[in-house]
């Protein structure tokens, strides 16, 4: 699902990011991947968060 962003200017970003969630685990941990929609651009990260007591 496309969510929309400001860009940073001449960063070549396209506005629109694709965001994927990865996996899930009930109260330990969620990764999620967010990549310009564009497929012609680079831009693509993922990010997991894992929680620890």
């Amino acid at each position: 699902m496309p969510d929309d962003a400001v860009p940073r200017p001449d960063s070549g970003f396209s506005d629109t990011v694709d965001v994927r969630v990865l996996a899930f685990k009930t109260g330990r941990m969620l990764p999620v991947r967010r990549a310009d929609a564009e497929s012609a651009r680079p831009a693509d990260w993922t990010i997991t968060w894992t929680l620890e007591q």
